[in-house]
């Protein structure tokens, strides 16, 4: 009974997800509805590395303040703030 309540709660979850309009060509709405979870998911992991990996290196190059290193800090912010911010749903 507990299994058959469950898959009504997931199978209701998931419609209310889907988009009512149709959707224009090319686009994935029921699929991104469906991997949308997975993706937040697998976000903050790839987020927590992200900082992780980038933090000692910016801060090794506040030693250097050529035009480089201010490259290289630029690159990591671009990279933290592609992986750690929005979206955070799947879109087209």
């Amino acid at each position: 009974m507990q299994k058959l309540i469950l898959a009504s709660l997931l199978t209701g979850a998931v419609a209310g997800c889907a988009s009512p309009t149709p959707a224009p060509p090319g686009s994935t709405p029921n699929v991104d509805a469906v991997a949308t979870p997975f993706y937040v998911v697998l976000k903050a992991p790839v987020c927590v590395t992200t900082v992780l990996i980038a933090a000692p290196l910016a801060g090794i190059t506040a030693f250097a303040s050529t035009e480089e290193s201010l490259d290289l800090r630029q690159g990591l912010d671009d990279g933290i703030a592609q992986n750690c911010g929005p979206p955070y749903t799947l879109q087209p």
